[in-house]
């Protein structure tokens, strides 16, 4: 079944697989702008993340988030991003559930690849980049990790699958794990 994701993978359109990169730039940014307690006026922007707790508009992440930020502006404006915020709508990001519990927020690439039929070690998946981050989970035996974010450090970003539904995300030690701990790896 997971080769099969794979192959209908390729089928997506160029515009599509843009406008989801785009997508998911935009919500890690203004996740970062959310917690800083930001109140949305767009359309998207409040029907997203609300404004419950809101302190006004004239806020900046800190902390870890404020590089992510920059990053993401930067990227934003290389993609030619223009997310349309007029409308209050469901985005298409696979994670979205989790990403709002992480220390560190992920930047997205445009370039993806997987570690299909994980056969390693126990593998925690962190909240964040940091050893004593909590465990959010572990990749199961037969799993798949799948990669489209920057790594940082020796720490990267994924999403894990089961049975080609997602169970979790998180931070992996790429030191931790590697190709020869997979069934296959594509991309």
């Amino acid at each position: 079944m997971i080769r099969l994701w794979f192959a209908l993978l390729m089928l997506v359109p160029a515009p599509t697989l843009a406008l989801q990169y785009c997508e998911d730039l935009w919500y890690t940014r203004n996740l970062a702008f959310d917690r800083a307690g930001f109140c949305f006026g767009s359309n998207l922007g409040q029907a997203v993340f609300g404004n419950d707790g809101c302190v006004g508009t004239d806020v900046a992440p800190g902390g870890r988030d404020a590089p992510v930020v920059a990053r993401i502006k930067e990227l934003e404006r290389i993609a030619g991003c223009a997310i349309d915020t007029s409308q209050a709508r469901r985005l298409s990001i696979p994670d979205i559930a989790y990403r709002a519990f992480m220390t560190d927020l992920p930047v997205a690439t445009d370039l993806e690849s997987a570690c299909v039929g994980y056969r390693g070690d126990v593998l925690p998946v962190r909240a964040g980049r940091l050893s004593d981050d909590p465990v959010l989970l572990e990749v199961p035996r037969g799993g798949m990790i799948f990669y489209a974010f920057e790594p940082v450090g020796d720490w990267e970003y994924v999403l894990v699958y089961r049975d080609d539904v997602v169970i979790g995300a998180g931070w992996i030690d790429r030191l931790v794990s590697g190709e020869s701990e997979c069934e296959f790896f594509a991309g």
